[in-house]
């Protein structure tokens, strides 16, 4: 599954429980990183889902989200809770003492601040500050933002603004992963409106989640970090994003010290839940219009399989030591192995019989394939070589896809 799936399924398995007399407040979600519960958010507003974030706040409420989204309105709109929020951030040497001057200035003319900034430029007041440079920006990106894609102004606001720039000389490393998880958020808006995408339309749809009023704490699903999850318990925890580099975190691979501290936070979450427990990840995450291929964490490696039921009910075996525990230390204790057995309703297929995959077929644009599980493509754009060979593919019922060509089952057709 990809990570708008994982959120999906979290919704279905919540409704289907609420639906059959259970609590939202018997349900939690875990995650990693406070940027990752965005995508989980989206998926429970339009759900309906009721949710309450717990020793955080919600993705749009975040600072550095309501500032970006501020520069964003600045460009569209203009409007003077936009231009507070934005014209001193990063600090351009306009404070409460020349705040109040446009203020008293756009009361006298019945103007916005933004115009009273504009008019006061020159005057000397205002030219021992950056006000210009913040003018410039705006008024730059007012002329050409229609035109442009939506991910390229944000990223042009953020270098150009130096509010990314602060951020990294600040050290402010989880502000510019919520950074990130916008850009994400922007470019999965874009892909899905189509040719309806403009900046007014995302506005309003970003207006959705924001100012929301926080359901009431008994009656809500809790969605927390891990680390904030420490002496609470659930009857019902979903621990989402455990993928490699994801959890345990890409700063921890290259330290034993620090994998071992991953995993402990790892055993910390599942133990949260009272009675269930669902440990999911996404095959693949879109970041920027890419699409990375992820790896499950290796600590879903550690769990004895017999604590585990696997989606659809798959069928098993396994061959382990006597006396498994649940969790296994790696590079002292042998690992639960563990083989898929068919189906009954599928016939085995012999190994050469598999799909063709890119390292046998070399594709060009203007070919078709036929993909496992797309279906039938046009092949659009094609770049890198060898096991880093990538294809931009349009499919007929599932739209584009990029796959890396390593590990794609298809053939050409």
């Amino acid at each position: 599954m990809v990570k708008v799936e994982e959120a999906a399924f979290i919704c279905q398995q919540i409704r289907s429980h609420v639906m059959q007399g259970e609590d939202y407040a018997r349900f939690a979600v875990l995650y990693r990183t406070n940027a990752q519960s965005r995508v989980v958010e989206e998926a429970f507003v339009q759900s309906g889902v009721r949710y309450r974030m717990y020793g955080g706040l919600r993705f749009y409420d975040r600072k550095e989200i309501k500032d970006v989204l501020c520069y964003l309105r600045m460009i569209y709109s203009g409007d003077d809770i936009s231009f507070l929020r934005t014209v001193n951030e990063p600090r351009r040497g306009i404070g409460r003492t020349r705040i109040a001057v446009l203020k008293e200035y756009a009361s006298m003319r019945n103007c916005s601040l933004y115009t009273a900034l504009m008019d006061n430029l020159d005057t000397e007041l205002f030219r021992r500050s950056r006000a210009k440079e913040y003018v410039r920006m705006v008024e730059k990106y007012r002329a050409i933002y229609a035109g442009m894609d939506l991910t390229d102004l944000l990223a042009g606001i953020l270098h150009e603004s130096g509010y990314e720039d602060m951020l990294r000389t600040n050290g402010e490393e989880e502000r510019l992963d919520n950074l990130a998880e916008l850009k994400q958020a922007i470019y999965d808006f874009s892909r899905k409106a189509g040719e309806e995408v403009s900046l007014g339309n995302y506005l309003d749809h970003a207006a959705l989640f924001t100012n929301m009023d926080q359901a009431e704490r008994s009656q809500a699903v809790k969605l927390m970090t891990v680390h904030a999850a420490k002496g609470l318990e659930f009857p019902v925890v979903f621990v989402v994003g455990l993928e490699e580099e994801l959890f345990p975190s890409a700063m921890c691979i290259d330290s034993m010290r620090a994998i071992e501290e991953e995993r402990r936070l790892f055993y910390v979450a599942i133990t949260r839940a009272e009675r269930h427990c669902f440990l999911s990840y996404a095959k693949s995450r879109m970041r920027y219009g890419k699409m990375e291929f992820a790896a499950p964490s290796r600590f879903l490696k550690d769990i004895d399989v017999r604590y585990l039921r696997l989606p659809g009910q798959m069928a098993y075996t396994q061959r382990e030591e006597p006396r498994a525990s649940i969790f296994t230390k790696i590079q002292s204790e042998a690992k639960p192995t563990f083989t898929p057995s068919a189906p009954r309703n599928l016939k085995p297929v012999a190994a050469a019989a598999a799909t063709a995959s890119s390292q046998n077929v070399s594709l060009s644009v203007g070919q078709y394939i036929e993909h496992e599980r797309f279906g039938l493509g046009e092949v659009l754009k094609v770049e890198g070589e060898e096991d880093s060979a990538k294809a931009l593919i349009r499919f007929e019922n599932a739209g584009e896809k990029q796959l890396l060509l390593r590990f794609a089952r298809f053939k050409v057709v």
